[in-house]
């Protein structure tokens, strides 16, 4: 356990979360397992755009963490990630800049794609 974070926590951080307001729709879907959540309902929540929302959704049904249900999104993890997620919840609310850290601290392709156009490079001749 490296700052209060279990290291399956931190190792499900570090392969699936890519930012906060991920983590944070997670975190919504999972304390509610039997509703099913529309972009907008996640968005009205947690108080953030709709297209927002929508990625989020979209990248946690690609993890397999949530599947499509009704008019939107269902909470439906592997058995052995639920746990983990659940664990996460707990550490999210006792150790949250701990974990907000975590989350920045890894490298993103949209930011190194970001950062590359701005790279300096010799003129082809």
């Amino acid at each position: 356990m490296a700052g209060g974070i279990p290291q399956q926590v931190e190792e499900f951080i570090r392969s699936t979360i890519v930012s906060i307001q991920q983590l944070e729709v997670l975190l919504l879907v999972a304390a509610d397992e039997a509703r099913d959540w529309t972009p907008g309902d996640v968005s009205r929540t947690l108080k953030t755009n709709t297209e927002a929302a929508a990625a989020c959704l979209g990248s946690l049904a690609a993890a397999g963490l949530v599947v499509p249900s009704g008019e939107g999104f269902r909470y439906a993890p592997p058995a052995d990630l639920r746990p983990v997620v659940a664990e996460l919840a707990l550490v999210y609310r006792t150790y949250r800049t701990r974990v907000t850290r975590l989350v920045f601290s890894q490298p993103t392709d949209s930011i190194g794609g970001f950062a590359d156009a701005f790279r300096l490079r010799k003129r082809d001749r």
